[in-house]
């Protein structure tokens, strides 16, 4: 506190609890290339530097699973029952949004939650749990940045081609050529209550 620089009255300022703040300016990187200004109170813990994904109060999920193991973890889910609850099981993302979904149920609830619509709809009546997973943060590389290969192709996409079913196929057809035949193939195979609904919200 004694460098002429903190002495300089532009550098410092006290505000109404009477605690002093002096002007500093932090590198950000090594070679003081970056340098971010701001003010410091003399009350605190002092400046460090941290990751850009260190959110106050948010959780960072760290995920290092492929595209299609994160598909086929989502899906895995819908087995879940009392001999098939662990979380243990599940890629990081899909496991720690259960562990907010989950929190929806009582614990002598004999229910399990499920990457499915309604299990995510049981959170409007929890904003703190909407909230919680609201501040999931998902540290992961894009597939949409991947490299492509020989043939233009995203091979983290591609590889979830085996995992398509005839309806998801017969969707996508629709959807990327228009085809109407297989829009109906579709929706002839959907429960007849639901089949104008599901038309009329994958027709433009």
């Amino acid at each position: 506190m004694n460098d002429n620089h903190f002495k300089a009255r532009a550098n410092r300022a006290v505000d109404e609890q009477d605690t002093l703040w002096v002007y500093i300016e932090k590198a950000l990187d090594d070679k003081n290339n970056t340098i971010s200004p701001g003010w410091l109170s003399t009350e605190s813990e002092g400046v460090k530097k941290v990751s850009c994904w260190d959110w106050f109060d948010f959780k960072q999920v760290k995920e290092n699973a492929s595209l299609k193991d994160i598909y086929l973890s989502a899906k895995k889910t819908l087995s879940r029952n009392k001999d098939n609850a662990s979380l243990e099981q599940y890629t990081p993302t899909i496991k720690e949004t259960l562990t907010i979904l989950d929190k929806q149920y009582s614990a002598n609830s004999p229910k399990y939650a499920m990457i499915t619509t309604d299990s995510f709809k049981g959170l409007i009546a929890k904003p703190v749990l909407a909230t919680a997973l609201s501040r999931m943060l998902i540290h992961y590389e894009s597939e949409w940045y991947g490299k492509l290969d020989s043939e233009g192709k995203l091979p983290k996409w591609e590889a979830l081609n085996s995992e398509m079913t005839e309806n998801a196929n017969n969707v996508l057809n629709y959807l990327t050529k228009g085809n109407e035949a297989k829009l109906d193939a579709y929706i002839n195979k959907v429960e007849t209550s639901k089949q104008q609904s599901e038309k009329k919200a994958l027709k433009p």
